[in-house]
């Protein structure tokens, strides 16, 4: 019988690194430590309850600009190597662009984490996109995840406003607090090919559970930072000659282990090194 690769996770309690015994206390803070803390208690506790907050980037017109024009040129110019583009997005474009690798390391946005989880965040990944992805519901546990679980997050950087047209973001509050779950739970291999019938399983959640969905209807300049089991995707875009210009970054966050339950078996767990982006 498969199981979940959670449960196989849990044989590492007792190890120096407590796996999947905490969690993040949202707000929370480390002994001794002291930390810029940009949030109000109100935005905290929100974030704790609804799963994701909403704030200004402090970035100004020039550099929103930098990062359109980096993004367009690298869109342009098929001979610039990233580790992913299609029509839609390009993945680790921090690699060759600056002004990218400017909005990743923001130390806004880490000072805003570092209040919210209580560890040091690690930016890996960015995602910059040309339109919405109109992609299904999904959490991020299943692509990303660690021991202890939940210390990863996404921050998502609006480039130009967004509205119902041009296809925000759609999520569900609350729904982080649900329990995480991959393909193992459904008695299914960790294999790409079955992530149709995990969206399937979200969909399914999300009517069970009664999940009422909200839209990411921000202004340029703006960040929308969600936990990493908030159940998210991408609402239909209604107008085609509109772009929707934006940054995603993942952050992962020290003294952790990394994984990825997408391509993990009990007997195999994929494991992540990241790459930190500096």
């Amino acid at each position: 019988m498969l199981q979940s690769i959670k449960h196989r996770l849990r044989r590492y309690i007792g190890h120096a690194q407590p796996f999947l015994v905490a969690q993040p206390e949202f707000g929370s803070r480390r002994a001794g430590e002291s930390v810029l803390e940009p949030l109000s208690q109100e935005q905290v506790r929100s974030f704790r309850t609804r799963g994701y907050v909403v704030f200004e980037s402090g970035l100004s017109t020039a550099e929103l600009d930098a990062v359109g024009a980096e993004m367009r040129r690298i869109f342009a110019d098929p001979t610039v190597t990233v580790s992913h583009r299609d029509e839609v997005r390009l993945q680790d474009a921090w690699q060759v662009s600056d002004p990218i690798r400017s909005v990743a390391t923001s130390p806004l946005v880490r000072a805003i984490l570092q209040q919210l989880y209580g560890r040091r965040p690690m930016p890996f990944q960015t995602l910059n996109f040309r339109v919405g992805t109109q992609q299904k519901a999904h959490s991020d546990t299943i692509h990303f995840n660690s021991t202890p679980q939940s210390f990863m997050c996404g921050a998502w950087l609006a480039l130009e406003d967004v509205d119902k047209e041009n296809g925000p973001l759609v999520y569900y509050p609350g729904s982080h607090l649900l329990p995480e779950f991959d393909l193992g739970d459904i008695r299914l291999p960790a294999k790409s090919e079955y992530y149709g019938e995990y969206e399937n399983l979200v969909e399914s959640v999300v009517k069970q559970n009664g999940l009422q969905p909200e839209y990411g209807i921000l202004k340029r300049g703006q960040i929308l930072v969600w936990s990493s089991n908030l159940l998210h995707g991408g609402s239909p875009i209604t107008d085609s000659t509109r772009t929707r210009f934006s940054q995603v970054t993942h952050y992962f966050f020290e003294d952790c282990r990394y994984y990825t339950p997408m391509h993990s078996t009990i007997d195999n767990i994929e494991w992540r090194n990241p790459v930190p982006i500096v």
